[in-house]
């Protein structure tokens, strides 16, 4: 989709998913930021809501590599979790706008499917026979603070000890897939160890001497644990 927002300047709207389908047939978006229509400024934004594991690499710069006959288009990614997308649309028609760029390919990938919240997912691919593989993932997460009203009395102190905060946790995710022909079969396993964890807090109480705790967190809290061991399949079949 191409939008004209300054005078002789371009900006073109993508889905990833799609927009990859078609650079193997350099469909019209690549040849007008290619033509001279577009022989200024010329980058790439992609909006990535969790940029790592499968979805990671800088999305943005590698996606320019593969649109482009040179290295010279910048391509960046931009990750500010569902409004990645249209926060790159934002950027580029601002930059448009502003005379900083004459023609910007703006767009997203929303899917988090393979991404679990808490991030911080490094993802090993092993190859165990032909059209079979396993990888293992592995989640840590760290900086969680209970949710806090600003009109706790706790807060009213200079030196007040702020919010409650939650503890680590490490969770391990185990996948395998096997590819025969156009059938592909997935088995994904998330929490493998099924492991016991605090997710988030509505409530902000300290733990004092004498309290009942668990895991150092007071048991007056109001909190989530999160998902034990979960398991899911899917069996799909390329046209």
């Amino acid at each position: 989709m191409r939008h004209s927002v300054r005078s002789n300047a371009l900006l073109c709207l993508f889905d990833v998913m799609t927009y990859c389908r078609q650079l193997s047939s350099h469909e019209s978006r690549v040849e007008i930021i290619q033509g001279q229509s577009c022989a200024g400024n010329r980058r790439m934004v992609v909006g990535n809501a969790f940029p790592e594991a499968e979805t990671g690499f800088n999305m943005g710069r590698l996606l320019s590599l593969m649109s482009f006959d040179n290295v010279e288009v910048p391509g960046s990614t931009v990750n500010r979790y569902c409004a990645s997308g249209i926060e790159t649309i934002g950027m580029a028609t601002a930059k448009i706008q502003s005379g900083m760029a004459d023609c910007i390919i703006a767009g997203g990938a929303e899917s988090m499917s393979y991404i679990p919240m808490g991030g911080y997912k490094p993802t090993p691919d092993y190859k165990v026979a032909k059209g079979a593989s396993i990888d293992l993932g592995l989640r840590l997460v760290d900086g969680l603070f209970a949710d806090f009203s600003i009109v706790d009395e706790e807060f009213y102190a200079p030196d007040n000890r702020g919010a409650v905060k939650l503890p680590s946790y490490g969770l391990v995710d185990l996948g395998a897939t096997y590819r025969m022909n156009n059938w592909t079969l997935r088995l994904n396993v998330n929490n493998l160890l099924d492991a016991t964890y605090i997710a988030e807090s509505n409530t902000s109480i300290h733990a004092e001497d004498g309290d009942v705790t668990w895991n150092g967190i007071n048991t007056a809290n109001s909190v989530w644990f999160g998902f034990g061991r979960t398991w899911n399949a899917s069996l799909r079949y390329n046209f």
